[in-house]
């Protein structure tokens, strides 16, 4: 009995020990700083992205989504610029393109 006491006593000292050790500190600490110089390097190098996505247009006087659009989502950089086209497919076909400053549907 005194053995199974000694040892639940030395399990729980060990735990109480491991929980208790100081945890190791990040190399670089994350400040707003570090984030945005991360960012602007991240950004130096990017070319183009896409994704799907789903617009709700929504009328605040009835309170209610009164249409929803599907589509693909396109960027992309030209030179110094960046290009954007949006390709809605439902509920019908059109598009949105912004490049050199102006939107084209």
């Amino acid at each position: 009995m005194k053995s199974i006491s000694r040892l639940a006593v030395a399990v729980l000292a060990c735990l109480l020990i491991g929980a208790a050790a100081p945890k190791p500190m990040p190399a670089d600490p994350v400040t707003l700083e570090t984030v945005l110089k991360k960012m602007d390097a991240t950004g130096a190098a990017f070319r183009s992205t896409q994704a799907q996505f789903e617009w709700d247009r929504y009328e605040r006087v009835i309170d209610e989504v009164d249409d929803i659009e599907f589509g693909n989502i396109y960027y992309r950089r030209s030179g110094p610029d960046i290009e954007m086209m949006a390709e809605i497919t439902k509920p019908e076909k059109k598009y949105v393109l912004f490049s050199h400053g102006k939107i084209q549907m």
